[in-house]
C-alpha cells in the first residue's frame, strides 16, 4: 500500500514529506494531494537535505520544511506549531 493511499484510509492530521521518494518526487505527491479534494487539507511538512527540493517542496504546497539532518527541537517545534494551529488548513505558518 501506496503513502497516499494510506493517507487516504486513515485522513492523519499531519504528513511528514520527503522530497525524493522511491516513484516519485515528494512535491509530486503533494501537488496531486493538493488537488485532491480527500487530502488537500492535510497539512504536509517537507524534510530533506536539498535546498533545491526544500523550495520544491514549499512550492508544491508544504506548510513548512526541515532541512536533513532534522534537529529534533526544531522539528518538535514546527510539528507543535503545525498541529496547534487548530485548522486543518494552514499556510506556511512555520
Amino acid at each position: 500500500m501506496t503513502g497516499y493511499a494510506l493517507a487516504l484510509d486513515h485522513k492523519p492530521d499531519l504528513i511528514l514529506m520527503g522530497g525524493q521518494l522511491p516513484v516519485e518526487s515528494g512535491s509530486a505527491v503533494i501537488g496531486r494531494m493538493k488537488q485532491d479534494q480527500r487530502l488537500r487539507d492535510i497539512p504536509v511538512i517537507g524534510h530533506s537535505a536539498s535546498e533545491e527540493m526544500l523550495f520544491g517542496l514549499l512550492e508544491a504546497g508544504a506548510v513548512c520544511c526541515v532541512a536533513k539532518p532534522i534537529a529534533v527541537l526544531e522539528f518538535m517545534w514546527k510539528v507543535e506549531s503545525v498541529l496547534g494551529a487548530g485548522a486543518r488548513h494552514v499556510d506556511h505558518i512555520c
